[in-house]
């Protein structure tokens, strides 16, 4: 692919996670594993959404490096800054709404997670600094040797360990879990895996 391209690719893909995010905390059913871990910090330790994406991204960079070292990755602490920021541009300016039907509730939630799936395969397509969550993923799939659908959904259920266990130290257990997020941790592996191969087609990616 030409420069522009991969830029293009990532752009698209940081846009579509921050929307993908932003718009299944307003469902309020229960957010994916990685957002029920920021948004926990948010809730107990203040700052904003996108801060706490941010400062987490820096430890999950370290912690990544500890499981597969590659230095390129340190990069994607940029990213991190870059995906806090869309994520409290749409979640606090632009989806200025409250969704009570429930019914809505699960389609936008079903539509979140779409959102999210794409994002993710775009950003790694792309082969720019990846997502903070995503250089996780992809140090868990090199060390063990697992395809992509396995590496997501163990990076998926680590985050949603700690989340937990965050909830549980500040009282609140289980805060911000529910349907929704045992929804995404079983499906978003599968988006990914098929909205990668959906991308690959479409910009001709070998």
């Amino acid at each position: 692919m030409k420069r522009w391209t991969n830029i293009l690719i990532f752009i698209m893909g940081l846009n579509f996670m921050a929307m993908g995010i932003a718009l299944y905390l307003k469902t309020n059913i229960g957010v994916g594993s990685w957002d029920a871990l920021f948004y926990n910090l948010y809730e107990f330790y203040g700052f904003t959404v996108g801060t706490w994406v941010f400062i987490a991204s820096i430890i999950i960079i370290l912690v990544s490096q500890l499981i597969y070292f590659n230095p390129k990755h340190f990069i994607a602490i940029f990213t991190g800054l870059i995906q806090g920021w869309l994520i409290d541009l749409w979640f606090e300016h632009i989806y200025v709404f409250e969704l009570s039907n429930l019914s809505l509730r699960f389609l936008c939630f079903f539509v979140s997670l779409f959102l999210l799936g794409n994002g993710i395969s775009l950003v790694i397509l792309s082969k720019l600094p990846p997502t903070t969550g995503e250089v996780f993923m992809l140090s868990l799939q090199n060390r063990f040797k697992l395809n992509q659908l396995a590496g997501k959904t163990v990076s998926e259920f680590i985050a949603f360990i700690v989340a937990v266990l965050i909830s549980i130290i500040n009282s609140k257990p289980f805060n911000n879990i529910g349907i929704g997020t045992i929804l995404s941790l079983l499906l978003i592996g599968s988006i990914v895996q098929f909205a990668t191969n959906y991308w690959h087609k479409v910009f001709s990616i070998s």
